[in-house]
């Protein structure tokens, strides 16, 4: 079975590899692809699925705002995971969160993508 947290990570990963800013010298050889972050495996990958999943569960089933929150605990835990738990205190931080979040929601063809992570996420509560 395909964990479906990795799947955001490693999309995730790579939202970040494609906002870095570029030098000509840093710019992949024409026909080469740019490294992609790896998501993370083993102990690490459940850890941090074990983590979303805490936080998932405590957002109140009846808020109605809960997909929302859900996405954005996502998004926060694994873009804390990749860039380390420090960050979260950064404002930067948050209002990259939040412009992440807006893309992904403003953007129809990932919508099913996100249904099927956030039920996977839910569903192992």
């Amino acid at each position: 079975m395909i964990d479906k947290i990795q799947l955001l990570h490693r999309a995730l990963g790579s939202l970040r590899v494609a906002q870095e800013p570029q030098s000509p010298a840093a710019a992949p050889a024409q026909g080469e692809s740019r490294p992609r972050a790896a998501p993370p495996t083993g102990s690490a990958g459940q850890a941090l699925a074990d983590v979303v999943r805490r936080r998932v569960a405590a957002i109140p089933a009846d808020d109605p705002q809960r997909r929302r929150r859900m996405l954005r605990t996502v998004l926060e835990t694994c873009l804390a995971s990749e860039w380390g738990n420090a960050v979260a205190g950064d404002p930067a931080f948050h209002a990259l969160v939040d412009q992440v979040q807006q893309t992904i929601e403003s953007d129809a063809s990932l919508q099913s993508l996100v249904d099927d992570a956030l039920a996977s996420v839910t569903s192992q509560n």
